[in-house]
């Protein structure tokens, strides 16, 4: 069974402008734009990355260092995105059906 993730829902949900390949306005539309979950992690990935400075020319080691880095930072980013979206649907108030 593959991984059905919730991603929030739209972060600013909306009304947008839709255009055909060729230019011709085709009306308004439903816009979502990113999900909550990547805006979330968008933030998480600032507060992260905010003590971060790189002051001298980096050396070979030092930039794979630095891939890798950025790849576990952006794995940890989402992970904190979901921490928010779970604690968030915690507290949300429960709906009858």
């Amino acid at each position: 069974m593959a991984d059905k993730r919730q991603d929030g829902g739209p972060a600013f949900p909306g009304r947008g402008d839709t255009f055909a390949p060729d230019g011709e306005y085709l009306g308004e539309s439903p816009c979502s734009g990113m999900s909550l979950r990547d805006w979330f992690a968008g933030k998480a990935m600032r507060m992260f990355t905010y003590s971060f400075a790189v002051y001298q020319e980096p050396t070979k080691l030092q930039i794979l260092e630095q891939k890798q880095l950025r790849s576990a930072l952006a794995r940890e980013c989402y992970r904190m995105a979901d921490a928010m979206l779970e604690e968030r649907e915690r507290h949300e108030p429960k709906t009858p059906q």
